[in-house]
């Protein structure tokens, strides 16, 4: 019973300070990078998704085995067709194809998780406070359209013969391709390559980055995505749309990142504990038992929290529509 009352009376003010410490605004939107010092919510929210969706570019397109095995594929038939090469020669060409293009999709995956948003002119250069190009068109009336819009330019990007990513393939088979060719076939093999290979590789490109499957494989061409813009349509703007969205975005990184977080749990169990010295009357072997079972159950009460800041707080902060 003391406990109890104990606990009602000093957890309210505790638990603000812990809050207070580990959602500070400005520390979580940086986390986010949500902040910057000249970017309006239009340029906020495009830059989110152009940053989203370099990051399933990379981990799910690039770094897929399945995709690595199609582009190996029509990358290695381009060996068949290279003038006055042999059996022996379109073989090998084929080998060394097949063996180096999951460690190139690797590393052309990790330039466009890293680099395509800043290349586009989508996001801002880090400590900029200019976007590297014009300022992006407002968003489209919904998430997924604008999604498609981005994922669309960066396919056009991509496989833009003028473009770093473009020539990160024509580098891959120069290098690592052609000058293991017979020394008699290496000049040809290159300007075959240089002559076929954009259109090769528009190809694959257009094939793998469907806007369409991305988005929707992100979670942002959804029924329900769609659902929220109709339900904030009834009520609201596009703004309001964007507003909403940014917020289920933004409590679901934050669940992730700070309710989910070790070092967080740890300090929110630190705070906690403090509860158990002051509890009054209460013996040794009870404030250790007191710290020990906080100890244990903070990760699940902040999970859990976690959760239900996900799926309630943007409706009950009348973000988002009911």
């Amino acid at each position: 019973k003391q406990c109890s009352e104990y606990v009602d009376t000093e957890i309210p003010a505790m638990w603000e300070k812990i809050v207070d410490e580990i959602l500070d605004p400005v520390e979580a939107c940086k986390e986010l990078e949500l902040c910057s010092s000249n970017a309006g919510v239009a340029d906020i929210v495009e830059c989110k998704i152009c940053k989203q969706a370099a990051k399933f570019v990379d981990k799910k397109i690039f770094e897929d085995p399945a995709v690595d095995a199609k582009v190996a594929d029509a990358l290695a038939s381009m060996c068949k067709a290279i003038p006055n090469v042999p059996a022996t020669g379109v073989q090998k060409c084929e080998v060394l194809v097949r063996n180096n293009t999951a460690e190139f999709m690797m590393e052309l995956g990790h330039l466009i998780g890293t680099q395509l948003c800043k290349d586009t002119g989508m996001c801002m250069e880090a400590g900029n406070s200019a976007l590297v190009q014009s300022a992006p068109a407002p968003p489209s009336p919904t998430m997924c359209d604008e999604c498609k819009d981005i994922v669309k330019e960066m396919q056009d990007f991509v496989s833009d013969t003028n473009s770093t990513y473009s020539a990160q393939v024509e580098d891959f088979m120069d290098k690592r391709v052609c000058p293991q060719m017979p020394k008699e076939f290496q000049k040809d093999c290159v300007a075959y390559l240089h002559k076929t290979l954009p259109q090769v590789w528009d190809a694959v490109i257009n094939q793998l980055l469907d806007p369409l499957s991305a988005c929707d494989a992100m979670g942002l061409c959804d029924k329900s995505a769609n659902d929220v813009y109709e339900r904030v349509s009834l009520h609201g703007n596009d703004e309001d749309v964007v507003h909403c969205k940014m917020c289920k975005q933004a409590t679901k990184l934050i669940a992730m990142q700070f309710f989910e977080d070790a070092d967080v749990e740890a300090k929110v169990a630190t705070e906690l504990v403090k509860v158990c010295d002051k509890i009054p009357d209460a013996t040794a072997a009870m404030k250790a038992k007191c710290v020990t079972q906080i100890q244990e159950d903070t990760p699940a009460l902040m999970k859990e929290m976690g959760e239900a800041l996900k799926l309630h707080f943007c409706v009950e902060a009348k973000i988002c529509p009911v």
